[in-house]
């Protein structure tokens, strides 16, 4: 498990989904699309969340530090997927809502 300072892109619509481990019970899941730090060229990532962190509503351009699992998995004899799931979020605009950009301009976040 790694963290990771990723800014927001967008969320997701929530779902509820069966818990395959306990009969009857749901949880609610959806998709964060995130993306590190490093410019319009640096990586993005589809970030699962469940349970109360998929409750939460995350804007675009927000700053979160995630703790992030990834998990390969085999879709057939010739593909693999990876499957990123976070394990806990913290907002870093609880603590901020400014950053300095490349310009060395402050720059208001929300």
């Amino acid at each position: 498990m790694r963290q990771h300072i990723l800014r927001v892109q967008a969320q997701t619509p929530i779902k509820t989904v069966q818990v395959k481990s306990e009969e009857g019970k749901q949880t609610a899941v959806c998709t964060l699309m995130v993306q590190e730090l490093g410019g319009k060229w640096a990586d993005s990532l589809a970030v699962q969340l469940y349970g109360d962190m998929a409750q939460k509503v995350y804007q675009p351009g927000e700053l979160i530090v995630a703790a992030l699992r990834f998990k390969a998995r085999p879709v057939d004899a010739e593909r693999i997927f990876q499957d990123v799931t976070a394990d806990e979020i913290v907002r870093l605009n609880e603590f901020t809502n400014t950053i300095i950009n490349n310009n060395n301009e402050e720059e208001t976040l929300f």
